[in-house]
């Protein structure tokens, strides 16, 4: 009779699917993962001088300042959407094998309960 080593067996499919999965996701997303690399480190640099827009002295002051603050906001949204957009190819990479995982663990406690 042939002994079959599930849990073996269960853990080698798991790595025969995942290893692929993960490539062609991430080779999928990559353009995203990258975009969104970028925009983290180019939104990185934005800083409003506080104390000259504290109380302006001239109108072109003012207009600066209200510049500044606009940058910094849609910065600050920009890095949101990257940040957005990296957990959501990291959730398309990584969740469907973490739950293949907890199934196959799950068939091999099943079949362990069967065991004589």
């Amino acid at each position: 009779m042939i002994k079959v080593n599930w849990l073996r067996g269960l853990t080698r499919l798991w790595l025969a699917l995942t290893l692929p999965w993960i490539a062609a996701t991430a080779y999928f997303h990559s353009d995203s993962i990258a975009a969104a690399y970028r925009d983290l480190k180019a939104s990185e640099t934005v800083n409003v001088d506080e104390k000259a827009c504290a109380d302006p002295a001239t109108p072109e002051q003012t207009a600066i300042c209200d510049l500044q603050r606009r940058l910094k906001r849609q910065t600050e949204i920009t890095r949101g959407r990257a940040r957005d957009d990296l957990i959501d190819a990291g959730q398309w990479i990584l969740l469907p094998p973490a739950l293949l995982a907890f199934l196959m663990a799950a068939v091999a406690w099943v079949i362990r309960g069967f065991r004589t």
